[in-house]
C-alpha cells in the first residue's frame, strides 16, 4: 500500500509493554503505521510536529484532569488529527474528561490491542464511536446535555 494511504499512527502510553502491543496491533494492517510513541503526553510534543499523525491514541489515565489540558494542546497542535482516549475505566468521569478532550472514541484501556485497528478506522471514516458510549450512559449524555444548553445561554442563542 501506498505511504500516503496509510494512517499514521501516535501513541501515547505510560506502559512501554501496552504500546508494543498497541505497535503490534497495527503492524498487522497494511493501511496503518506507527508514527511514533511516547510515555507521557508531554513527552509526545516535540515528536507530534514532525510526526503529523492523523490519529492519536492517548492514555489518559490516574492522571485525566491535568492531561486534559495537555490532550487539548495536543489536538491544537495536530489540528487535522483525531483522539483516540484510552481509559482506566468506563466510568462516567474518565467517559466525559475524553468527550472534553474532544475525543473521537474512548475506549478501556485492559481492551484487547488488536480492537483498537478497528477503532482507528472508524474514526478516519468520520465517526465518532464515543457516541456508542454515550447511549450506554445516561448520566453523561445528560451533563453533555446540560453543557450544550449552559453554553447557549452564555452565547444567547
Amino acid at each position: 500500500m501506498a505511504e500516503q494511504s496509510r494512517t499514521r499512527v501516535f501513541v501515547v502510553d505510560r506502559e512501554a509493554g501496552y504500546v508494543e502491543s498497541l505497535r503490534a496491533a497495527f503492524a498487522e494492517h497494511a493501511d496503518m503505521q506507527v508514527v511514533g510513541t511516547a510515555t507521557s503526553l508531554e513527552e509526545a510534543f516535540p515528536a507530534l510536529e514532525a510526526a503529523k499523525p492523523d490519529v492519536v491514541v492517548a492514555d489518559l489515565g490516574a492522571e485525566a484532569v491535568e492531561d486534559l489540558s495537555l490532550t487539548r494542546r495536543i489536538k491544537q497542535k495536530c489540528a487535522g488529527a483525531s483522539l483516540i482516549a484510552l481509559v482506566p475505566q468506563d466510568d462516567d468521569a474518565h467517559i466525559f474528561l475524553a468527550i472534553n478532550a474532544g475525543a473521537a472514541a474512548c475506549v478501556r484501556k485492559d481492551s484487547m490491542p488488536e480492537f483498537l485497528p478497528g477503532i482507528v478506522r472508524s474514526v478516519r471514516a468520520g465517526e465518532y464511536p464515543i457516541q456508542y458510549t454515550l447511549l450506554n450512559r445516561a448520566r453523561v449524555a445528560a451533563y453533555v446535555l446540560r453543557q450544550f444548553q449552559d453554553l447557549a445561554l452564555k452565547n444567547g442563542v
